[in-house]
């Protein structure tokens, strides 16, 4: 057995520390749910292990690309056919990711499926990794026997929505820049050379044409606004 320190909140929400000896970390979970106590992503961790620390910065968690979430469904869905336990694979996948924020969720995931939560309730618990549709996918290919088909075209689905958001975003910076180069240019049309154009006709002391007009009662406008 070793000793582990975890934390975790209460059924009022207060954060709660301690210590625990136990056998693996799903039993420290299983022991703290006993009690009413819902431990905390990844802070679960056995004492005296390493010397690596780690520091979460609240609002700087590691952004979660689509490419992660890619990398990980094909990953997940080659070791399901190959006949991996779940457990194990969700273990493996935690090992491998670089990026921190699927590293605990995967940990998370891999605790609740060890204790006999669902593995699509227990992805469900983090949209931020897994959303509705990822979900519902997984349940369906739970129910229907074919998780690893379901995995291989969740990857395929993920990959192609991302290219063509990247597309989408490549479209729509031409115009946007036209948009705001042009706004530039009107503005300042407005506030530095109508005004000139408008003492010069000030000074002929001829009358002007109503849009003409117009556009100097505009520029004076935005002038005072500004």
């Amino acid at each position: 057995m070793a000793l582990y320190r975890w934390q975790g909140r209460n059924r009022e929400g207060r954060l709660l520390r301690g210590e625990m000896e136990a056998v693996d970390r799903a039993a420290v979970t299983a022991e703290l749910r006993r009690r009413g106590i819902r431990p905390l992503a990844a802070g679960i961790r056995e004492k005296g292990v390493g010397m690596r620390r780690e520091i979460a910065i609240p609002g700087l968690a590691p952004r979660v690309g689509a490419d992660d979430i890619v990398m990980l469904t094909r990953n997940f869905g080659v070791m399901v056919e190959a006949g991996v336990p779940i457990v194990e694979c969700l273990q493996v996948l935690a090992d491998q990711t670089g990026n921190g924020t699927v590293r605990d969720a995967l940990r998370a995931v891999r605790l609740d499926v060890s204790n006999g939560v669902t593995l699509t309730t227990a992805m469900s618990r983090h949209p931020r990794l897994f959303d509705t549709l990822f979900v519902r996918m997984v349940a369906a290919g739970e129910h229907g026997g074919v998780l690893p088909e379901i995995l291989a075209r969740l990857a395929l689905f993920i990959e192609r929505s991302a290219r063509l958001k990247r597309k989408v975003k490549t479209a729509m910076l031409y115009p946007a820049t036209v948009i705001a180069v042009a706004a530039v240019v009107v503005a300042v049309l407005l506030l530095h050379v109508i005004p000139v154009f408008a003492e010069v006709y000030r000074g002929m002391g001829q009358a002007l044409p109503p849009l003409t007009e117009l556009t100097i009662a505009v520029s004076r406008w935005t002038y005072q606004t500004v």
